[in-house]
């Protein structure tokens, strides 16, 4: 058992203190494996201004968050001044989503739908629109729906496969159609939901097999060598 404690102990050491992304992901550790002692230092790491690769590392993989700290601690995150800690607590929101009860969901909501519609990178608002596809609900709907006009291809694309999950494939399109009378979106960006829901007809599978309701990620590594 010491041995194992040890092991972990030093699990833990390497991966809040790892500058490569890869090896940030490889000794990520669970909640489930931490003692006393390092969960106590885990939480020093978040709240505390001494190490903030350590917060970074833990943003970006949360599973080692204790539960209590895991809503505010990616929240803080995405609020920060860095972009660094902002980018990790948007990735990792996205990979909390399965961890967080409703309330905790639509409070995270908020936050990513904030950094989609500030004036962040482009990174971060590409990864902010995939995350809103496990954090929104159709009561976001409203909120996200212009979206469908942004610059950003990903931003549109990961935004229209929100949309088309959270209101099916007519309630997207008629949230679409409103927009566009509206003058919220430009025709281009109806159209863009039009032909993928073939007109309100499209089934689930056919979206599936379309990669319509699909995430696309962009891959974080371009920090990778300022994290």
């Amino acid at each position: 058992m010491k041995g194992y404690c040890l092991e972990v102990a030093s699990r833990l050491d390497a991966f809040l203190s790892a500058r490569d992304l890869d090896e940030v992901e490889s000794r990520a550790p669970s909640r489930t494996e931490l003692s006393k002692e390092e969960t106590a230092r885990i939480r020093e790491a978040l709240t505390g201004p001494d190490d903030p690769l350590a917060r970074r590392n833990l943003l970006l993989h949360p599973g080692a968050i204790p539960t209590d700290q895991l809503l505010p601690a990616l929240i803080e995150g995405m609020n920060a001044a860095d972009e660094r800690l902002v980018l990790a607590a948007v990735v990792g929101s996205h990979r909390a989503s399965g961890e967080i009860n409703g309330v905790e969901r639509a409070e995270l909501a908020v936050a990513v739908l904030g950094l989609l519609n500030s004036s962040s990178s482009t990174l971060i608002r590409q990864r902010a629109s995939a995350a809103t596809m496990l954090l929104v609900g159709p009561s976001d709907a409203e909120n996200l729906v212009h979206c469908l006009g942004d610059r950003d291809s990903v931003v549109r694309h990961n935004v229209r496969a929100t949309l088309v999950r959270v209101l099916g494939a007519r309630g997207a399109l008629g949230a679409a159609r409103e927009a566009a009378l509206a003058r919220v979106i430009p025709g281009d960006a109806l159209r863009f939901v039009e032909e993928a829901v073939d007109a309100g007809t499209a089934s689930n599978h056919e979206l599936i097999m379309r990669g319509v309701l699909a995430p696309q990620l962009v891959p974080i590594s371009e920090v990778t060598r300022g994290w």
